[in-house]
């Protein structure tokens, strides 16, 4: 069974918006470049940001249902996660649509946005200096991208181990993979990626869960003439016992 954490689960999406997202458009859009810097300084800390706000939240604001959820409502976190997930995904796929019709849709020139051909002059004012940090993290993402879905790929083998997903499924989801790369990009694409493993694990189970169906299924199999094998095998027991005080009778008399 799978089941997160509420609170925390409910944290994410706030303290995404206040440490990762705020200050990610504050650096574009703000009115002056001494302000665009800063909030550009403040977003590299969104690690630090995001950890403490979610702990903050989760704390102190959101209550954890968990214990009650786990006896009556298992899958109670998963609206939430479907909401910031979706979220998540409308914001990537908005900055790659953005990204493709700023670059005329050309593959070319998407290729060269993140890994440029030509060597980086330094930057003489700010608007190059800016020009130069946007390429520099695109680039950076590039290694972030594939370690996202390197690790995708692990959690996808481990279900198909485990045989909540079959081969063909696996081929369907590396072909979703190829065409939502394209469309949306590979942050939406890593999103969707997610929520898809997180229905599987709502509606699939382990091979070897021990279920009401499963546990049927293996009294049927072990049913042999009418009588269970641990029923066989304790009627045998109990006749080795029987045996056994005979014999004890037995020695008893002898002597």
């Amino acid at each position: 069974m799978r089941l997160t954490h509420l609170a925390y689960t409910r944290a994410v999406l706030p303290a995404l918006l206040l440490s990762y997202y705020l200050p990610l458009f504050t650096s574009f859009f703000a009115p002056t470049i001494y302000q665009r810097i800063s909030a550009n300084y403040l977003w590299q800390l969104f690690p630090l940001l995001l950890s403490l706000s979610s702990a903050v939240l989760s704390r102190f604001y959101f209550p954890n249902t968990t214990p009650q959820d786990r006896l009556t409502h298992p899958t109670r976190d998963l609206s939430t996660i479907r909401t910031t997930v979706g979220i998540t995904v409308l914001f990537s796929a908005s900055a790659w649509l953005h990204l493709l019709s700023t670059l005329g849709f050309s593959p070319r020139a998407i290729w060269e946005e993140y890994l440029p051909t030509s060597v980086m002059t330094p930057p003489h004012n700010s608007e190059e200096l800016l020009s130069l940090a946007g390429k520099i993290l695109r680039f950076d993402s590039l290694f972030l991208w594939a370690n996202t879905f390197l690790w995708i790929a692990y959690l996808f083998g481990d279900m198909r181990r485990a045989g909540m997903l079959s081969p063909s499924s696996l081929v369907k989801m590396l072909g979703l993979v190829g065409v939502g790369m394209v469309l949306v990009g590979p942050g939406a694409t890593a999103g969707l990626a997610w929520l898809w493993r997180e229905e599987i694990l709502i509606s699939k189970r382990h091979w070897g869960a021990l279920t009401e169906e499963t546990v049927k299924i293996r009294d049927a199999r072990l049913h042999v003439g009418g009588k269970g094998v641990n029923g066989k095998a304790r009627e045998a027991n109990g006749k080795a016992r029987e045996g056994n005080g005979k014999a004890r009778e037995g020695n008893g008399k002898a002597h």
